[in-house]
């Protein structure tokens, strides 16, 4: 099948009427046609171009999904929709027509597409969820006026240059422009009043941003990974936030909402302070070292993480709250401090503590070798060594009954682990990414296991227990490869 004459008879093409019809290169669609099904021409991966009458008035959902060859098309004027997942995966689609009538482009419309460009008409309002996502050739677009709607993940991974979004938008949605790492400027409208999760992060190129004063919400990892941002900045006007000297703040800055990805040197924390909010300065990789003052109370989740040049860092009395991995991932970190008078926390030996000592906290990313936890220890935290690679030895003293989510995760140079008896359950992840792990052996019975304990281990792991021992079975156990190896010694 290469070429195919619809009859003058046929008013509708049905859904999936040639869906994956490969071998299809070309079709002429009589003008007695009114309306496209969804799938019509899904998967039709031969076909080149083709002409839709003026007298269609409706295209549905996907119908020309996957249609990889397709270099070029004219939407008919009557058409007031572009359907979800019209043009998906069409990667040849350079340009396409669309007509003044279309008021909606529908989630996913354009997603991994080849547009290099495309102009919408000034009746759209809504601009669907991922419409545009991957559309890497795409490097600039007009959004006009008329657009109050921009739906989530709607530009993510495009290639994008720079955007204006038009004054009317209220959100700018949960990853809207995530991955765009060709963004280098950014202009939001007053009329925005929410930013939400995600909605630039991991733009590397993007240098600056300035926050205008309608702003009442900004969401979480929201400048993630901007590794070239130096300095997010605030409408003074603004009732919620403010910024000092490039960093995030609350309105009256006793909390850092976030730093800038390409924040560098030495910082210090103003005294005002109360709060590092999670994720504030992470992925912050050029950040050498931090002063935080003795007000501070809180370190959130992530604080720090990923902070590859940090190399110290002093807690002080004040601290009373610090989250699950606040300094994981510092591959610099030789040494965590804590002020002897925290009533919270300590240190010992350049790890972090609980006060009493009876939980690891974090370890510093840079430590190395073979560590000893000390005896008095009974719990692994969430994320201890998370990212330790250097560790190629961990001894687990009998005393520990519970290893937290994620404890040991990415420690790629940790070939083998003993679990002692007193170990009554491994939470989720607690040794995923640990590439190089190819043995686990347990001294007691079964723990109770999180789901992933094991992932991404070495692919000859191996589990090992003691015969007697109950709760294990071989030759698996929880999905992973199991041996008995004899008695208890």
């Amino acid at each position: 099948m290469t070429s195919i004459t619809i009859p003058d008879s046929v008013t509708s093409i049905g859904q999936s009427a040639f869906n994956f019809c490969t071998g299809l290169t070309s079709i002429t669609i009589p003008s007695s046609v009114t309306r496209i099904g969804d799938n019509a021409f899904c998967g039709c991966a031969g076909l080149i171009s083709v002409t839709v009458p003026a007298s269609v008035t409706s295209i549905g959902e996907f119908a020309f999904r996957n249609c990889t060859g397709l270099t070029g098309i004219t939407i008919p004027g009557k058409v007031t929709v572009i359907n979800n997942g019209m043009f998906r995966d069409c990667i040849s689609l350079a340009r396409i027509t669309i007509p003044d009538s279309v008021s909606r482009i529908g989630n996913d419309a354009f997603e991994g597409s080849g547009l290099t460009s495309i102009t919408i008409p000034g009746k759209v309002y809504r601009i669907g969820g991922n419409a545009f996502g991957k559309c890497t050739s795409l490097t600039s677009i007009i959004i006009p006026s008329s657009v109050t709607s921009i739906g989530n993940y709607a530009f993510e991974g495009s290639g994008l240059t720079e955007i204006t979004i038009p004054n009317g938008i209220k959100s700018i949605s949960d990853s809207a422009f995530r991955s765009c790492n060709s963004l280098t400027r950014v202009s939001i409208p007053t009329s925005v009043t929410c930013i939400e999760d995600f909605a630039f992060c991991d733009c590397a190129a993007l240098t600056s941003v300035n926050i205008p004063a309608g702003v009442k919400s900004i969401g979480r990892n929201t400048f993630k990974f901007c590794a070239g941002m130096k300095a997010i900045t605030v409408d003074s006007k603004n009732a919620y936030y403010s910024s000092l000297d490039g960093v995030l703040f609350n309105k009256e800055q006793t909390a850092i909402v976030a730093g800038p990805g390409g924040i560098s040197g030495n910082i210090t924390i103003p005294d005002c302070v109360k709060s590092i909010g999670e994720n504030a300065f992470a992925h912050c990789k050029d950040l050498t070292g931090v002063i935080i003052p003795n007000v501070v109370t809180s370190i959130g989740k992530e604080a720090f993480y990923g902070c590859s040049s940090l190399a110290s860092i002093s807690i002080p009395y004040s601290v009373t709250s610090i989250g699950m991995g606040a300094f994981a991932n510092c591959h610099s970190l030789m040494v965590i401090t804590v002020d002897p008078h925290n009533a919270k926390h300590s240190s010992l030996e350049g790890l972090l503590y609980d006060k009493s000592q009876t939980a690891i906290l974090q370890c510093p990313g840079g430590k190395s070798g073979c560590i000893t936890i000390p005896g008095g220890v009974t719990s692994i935290c969430e994320g201890a060594f998370c990212g330790c690679t250097g560790l190629t030895s961990i001894k687990i003293p009998s005393g520990v009954t519970s290893i937290k989510t994620a404890a040991f995760q990415g420690c790629t140079g940790l070939a083998s682990i003993t679990i002692p008896a007193s170990v009554t359950g491994i939470w989720s992840a607690a040794f995923a990414h640990c590439t190089s792990l190819t043995s686990a052996h347990f001294s007691g019975n079964a723990p109770k296991m999180g789901v992933n304990v094991f992932r991404h281990t070495a692919s000859d792991f191996t589990v090992y227990y003691l015969d007697g021992k109950i709760g294990f079975t071989s030759p698996e156990w929880n999905g992973y490869k199991a041996v008995n190896e004899g008695a208890s010694k």
